[in-house]
């Protein structure tokens, strides 16, 4: 029913409209639910080329939020409450109450639509927006307004410390195509409470929220850790120490299974955590031996697919072969990275390996038109 009222509403103004059905199952909870949206939203923002995503979120959502948060025993980092803006997405209403809405809609004539699910308390969110808020507003009037302060003052603070990495420049922060990464070694350096401080605000740079336990394991693995030594995290992330360097890295996209055929020019292209495009473009003269971008021939048959143990690639101007991975390391790939590495092949033949080593492979004339292909972490 609240898909037909916006899609009416939609057509009433001119603008397209893309409806799902997602099949969750009665068991499913709010958190399942609402990751099943999102993930849906950043498919079809993909898909149409969006840059940003606005959600409706107002001020009683972030009340309620900071309310949840709070009795589930958040920290600071936690009772910052819902983001402004995180990435693509911006919610431009998380000052507006509720009510300013409501009223907005009966002054224009305009009806808005209400989900009949928000009126089960069954959900801690409809308990605490129909029960708890009302029962504290009867002592603290102002508890909504108050509420809303504290998020703020909170997002200041976890703001702070997500600068501090920017601000350190000991941290040498990098930021990479599937985490981020800062100098371990460095970091052993000061006292406690702020590498905890650090790590969480490192886990909230790839939204990752770092938990008692989970910093308690992070800290061991900086203190006391060896190369190569990783710890999984929360949400299906991971942490690694590699080549002195601290590696946090969110849930990546499963390229086990791609086999991409690279046919023609293409404008752009999502493999895993990576995006690539590809032009006719006359040859250099000398080929790049590294580097995200190379030329092939125009006849090529080439696919991309993830590296695999034993690839094995004939480097450009070098003299015989050598295994990938070798080469992976000689450019300080970690090895959590690796499976998801793409690998340009033609026929069995490696041909490239993007920011690692070019192959001797389907090398275009100097000064003659090829494919040039680039490739970007997203």
């Amino acid at each position: 029913v609240v898909a037909e009222g916006v899609a009416a509403s939609a057509a009433g103004y001119g603008v397209p409209i893309r409806t799902n059905r997602a099949e969750l199952g009665p068991t499913a909870t709010e958190t399942v639910a609402r990751r099943a949206r999102l993930a849906w939203l950043e498919a079809v923002a993909d898909e149409v080329g969006a840059s940003l995503i606005l959600t409706g979120h107002h001020q009683d959502d972030q009340v309620e939020t900071l309310l949840m948060r709070f009795l589930g025993g958040s920290g600071p980092a936690g009772l910052a409450g819902i983001q402004r803006q995180r990435g693509r997405w911006i919610r431009p209403l998380l000052d507006v109450p509720r009510a300013a809405i409501a009223e907005y809609l009966v002054r224009h004539g305009l009806t808005g639509q209400t989900d009949r699910s928000n009126a089960d308390e069954r959900h801690l969110r409809n308990w605490v927006r129909h029960r708890l808020l009302p029962a504290i507003e009867q002592r603290v009037p102002r508890v909504r307004e108050n509420l809303a302060a504290a998020a703020g003052v909170f997002g200041e603070h976890r703001e702070a410390w997500d600068n501090l990495l920017s601000e350190l420049p000991a941290l040498s922060l990098r930021v990479e195509s599937d985490g981020v990464s800062v100098a371990a070694d460095h970091l052993k350096g000061y006292s406690s409470v702020v590498v905890r401080s650090l790590l969480k605000a490192l886990g909230f740079r790839v939204q990752l929220a770092l938990g008692r336990s989970q910093l308690d394991r992070l800290q061991r693995l900086v203190m006391k850790g060896h190369t190569g030594q990783a710890e999984d995290l929360v949400g299906g992330g991971r942490a690694e120490l590699a080549f002195g360097r601290l590696k946090l890295r969110r849930a990546a996209a499963n390229l086990s299974s791609y086999r991409v055929p690279l046919v023609g020019p293409v404008d752009m292209a999502r493999i895993g955590d990576w995006h690539l495009t590809s032009t006719v473009e006359m040859a250099p003269p000398v080929m790049p031996r590294g580097g995200f971008e190379t030329w092939i021939r125009q006849d090529a048959d080439v696919f991309v697919r993830p590296w695999q143990p034993g690839d094995r690639i004939r480097p450009v101007r070098g003299r015989g072969s050598r295994l990938v991975v070798r080469c992976m390391q000689d450019s300080k790939v970690p090895r959590s990275r690796r499976p998801m590495w793409p690998v340009f092949e033609q026929r069995g033949v490696v041909v490239w390996v993007p920011g690692v080593c070019r192959s001797d492979a389907l090398l275009p004339d100097p000064a003659a038109a090829a494919m040039r292909i680039d490739v970007s972490p997203r």
